[in-house]
């Protein structure tokens, strides 16, 4: 996804009229660079759906990951909604609607025969479910459409 986004993406500037995100932003290191390589793919009437995760805080305030957020080694930045926008702005996005916004929930989030990993229950914190396992703020999930 990374890869894809920051080498090969550059060779279709202007190209697509859609394209969805799911899960993935929380995953690039640099977050400006990605949304910046997805603006400049999409034509002039293209739009971006997309799905990540956000803290509940103070405006324009991004948790930096040390190592793990919710027991995964691969998160490295995590906004609050506000800083959201700000990321997409700065990167030359004109409009951002918020779709959905809900808290990630152990429904959800939980082992099945199918995926009999860790689930949520696992990731949050036993004395505090609102926080994760390492003691920052649980994880909100937004879904969004940027143009």
């Amino acid at each position: 996804y990374d890869r894809f986004t920051h080498k090969q993406l550059k060779f279709f500037p202007n190209y697509f009229e859609l394209i969805f995100c799911l899960g993935v932003l929380y995953h690039q290191k640099n977050p400006f660079k990605f949304l910046r390589g997805i603006k400049d793919s999409l034509t002039t009437k293209g739009q971006l759906v997309l799905e990540t995760i956000i803290l509940d805080g103070p405006s324009n305030m991004v948790l930096s990951v040390p190592d793990r957020y919710c027991m995964m080694r691969n998160v490295y930045w995590i906004p609050t909604e506000s800083a959201l926008i700000t990321w997409f702005r700065r990167s030359g996005f004109k409009t951002v609607d918020i779709i959905a916004k809900d808290e990630v929930t152990n429904k959800e989030q939980s082992k099945t025969d199918y995926a009999p990993f860790f689930s949520l229950d696992e990731f949050s914190n036993q004395k505090d479910p609102s926080l994760t396992i390492e003691g920052f703020p649980g994880p909100i999930r937004i879904s969004l459409i940027a143009k």
